[in-house]
């Protein structure tokens, strides 16, 4: 019987890199491939030796794979592995903001990718130190009110604490947004 067995890389990668390249590793007798892919990669199958396929870079996960070899007189063999992207830690914090209204820029929301959500604090402060605003894990944005009311146009500080969920480490940023009315 033919042994099946495969390789693939980069491992491991993430969200940003998810063109992983297989590598046929089987017996010298193997004369027929049949790949699967799972989670929408693309392919979702393949039957030559060593295929290149994206998966997904919508977010992290594991993605099972399964290479079923088989021989001039009909003998197979499988060979399954898992493929892991992992997320990737990124904040994007705009510096402006607009509560105008108009339905454009109408929040002050930073942008975290792969965080663990019951760890996101945003705290906003005037420019005497006083608190503003706050938000829980809940990752709501700003609309630019303080206790119900309409803030004047101004430079506001604000503080975010948030916790990596790709390395497990609490994090805290802090900068300012202007306000624009």
């Amino acid at each position: 019987p033919p042994e099946a067995d495969f390789t693939f890389s980069p491992q491991p990668t993430d969200v940003f890199r998810t063109e992983i390249v297989f590598a046929d590793r089987s017996s010298n007798d193997v004369v027929g491939w049949e790949w699967t892919f799972a989670g929408q990669a693309e392919p979702a199958s393949s039957q030559v030796p060593d295929p290149v396929v994206v998966f997904p870079g919508d977010g992290p996960g594991l993605y099972a794979v399964e290479l079923v070899v088989s021989t001039s007189q009909g003998c197979v063999d499988t060979a399954r592995s898992v493929v892991e992207i992992d997320g990737y830690y990124s904040v994007y914090v705009p510096n402006a903001f607009s509560p105008d209204g108009d339905g454009i820029n109408e929040l002050f929301l930073p942008v975290v990718r792969d965080q663990v959500e019951e760890r996101y604090a945003l705290i906003i402060f005037d420019r005497w130190g006083q608190v503003v605003w706050t938000s829980g894990p809940d990752g709501q944005g700003w609309d630019g009110q303080q206790d119900g009311q309409p803030v004047k146009s101004g430079v506001y500080l604000w503080k975010l604490q948030t916790r990596d969920a790709v390395q497990g480490v609490n994090r805290a940023y802090v900068g300012h947004v202007t306000l624009l009315r």
